[in-house]
């Protein structure tokens, strides 16, 4: 806040610090929408409007990149939402205007039988398209300044075989985030699965991304591509109905035009089980992590809390544990509790400022209870 202006909407909802306190209430928003639908035999329309309000204006102060973002004290999104079936074919998409800009985003999918699936999509967000709650399809965070075709392909040639592929290739007609002009670039996916058993799955995938970004210290004077490797492999077995195993193991290798390569993997065993007819489940999990740095980092995927989902990154070289449990008493009552615990091999201080952690073990503790009448 300044003055009478809102200049940044903290989004955390944590209320840590005395900073962070003062925050809460600091501003309102007031907001009201509402939706037509009509669904017939093969096909919905649909209509959708809303309306919001500070209590007072916007007034951001991003960097340039964030030039065309919302500013006002009020701003409105309406659009037209429709999807059509015929036969093995699907029809679906979604125009939307606000008060400055429009988007579009509109996908074709063809599904013949149980063995074959594609998946074609197109998506337009204007560079100065405001949409403060949007959420849709997209390589960015936020559904503005971006153009893409998305392709994708299932098939299953054999039992208990699948192989999915997809390419991604995206615009940004304006500045992004580490990127000082209008840039492009490519997303590629693959996957094959193999199921040998009923208690026994498996997939390994591969993915590169390439970007462009701002040379550092250069001011935007030299812009370079960057390119992203990585590779997984995933394997899950439950010899037993009250007994699962799964093992993870991650590489990253990331690099950029005249710049070493960057390095990084992890290896991660879960184990999980039942007890009490299954009112009671564990799952205990473990992982060792080694990157070369930031733009290398690795993701672990966690169980969390109900209604949360939760992959935290990891860079660096130390070692992470996890356990989650959760008891279903009587037929009203459950308790859940998810404890975690990095520890770091490679420094003695973890965060900075506020957040700074003298020493290199960070944990964290998450109870849960629900009632229910």
């Amino acid at each position: 806040m300044q003055g009478d202006t809102i200049t940044s909407v903290q989004k955390t909802g944590l209320h840590r610090t005395e900073k962070e306190a003062e925050r809460k209430g600091a501003a309102q928003m007031i907001a009201a929408g509402g939706n037509l639908r009509y669904t017939g035999s093969h096909y919905r329309i649909g209509a959708t409007g809303l309306f919001y309000r500070f209590d007072r204006p916007y007034i951001h102060t991003l960097p340039q990149y964030a030039r065309y973002n919302l500013v006002g004290q009020q701003c409105y999104n309406a659009d037209i939402d429709y999807a059509v079936r015929y036969h093995r074919c699907f029809l679906s998409g979604e125009s939307a205007m606000g008060k400055r800009g429009y988007a579009f985003l509109h996908h074709l999918q063809y599904t013949s039988g149980s063995s074959l699936r594609v998946r074609l999509t197109h998506r337009y967000y204007a560079h100065d398209y405001w949409a403060w709650f949007s959420r849709a399809f997209a390589e960015g965070s936020q559904v503005q300044n971006e153009n893409g075709w998305y392709v994708a392909t299932e098939l299953s040639p054999w039992r208990g075989i699948r192989w999915f592929a997809s390419a991604d290739l995206f615009s940004f007609p304006w500045w992004k985030y580490r990127i000082s002009k209008p840039s492009q670039g490519m997303d590629l996916w693959t996957r094959l699965t193999w199921e040998p058993a009923r208690q026994m799955s498996m997939y390994a995938n591969y993915r590169y991304k390439r970007k462009e970004r701002d040379v550092t210290g250069t001011k935007g004077a030299v812009i370079l591509p960057t390119h992203h490797h990585r590779w997984r492999y995933r394997w899950n077995y439950q010899p037993l109905s009250f007994l699962g195993f799964r093992t993870t193991a991650d590489y990253n290798r990331f690099h950029s035009q005249g710049e070493e390569v960057a390095e990084g993997y992890q290896v991660t065993q879960m184990i999980r089980g039942e007890l009490l007819g299954s009112a009671f489940k564990w799952e205990v999990q473990g992982s060792y992590f080694h990157t070369d740095d930031h733009d290398s980092r690795v993701y672990i995927s966690e169980k969390n809390l109900l209604y949360a989902f939760y992959t935290p990154s990891f860079s660096g070289r130390g070692w992470r544990w996890g356990v989650h449990l959760r008891w279903d008493f009587r037929k009203w009552g459950m308790v859940m509790a998810k404890w975690g615990q990095t520890r770091y091999s490679d420094r003695e201080v973890i965060g900075s400022g506020n957040d700074q952690i003298n020493g290199s073990v960070k944990s964290d503790l998450q109870p849960l209870m629900r009632l229910s009448w």
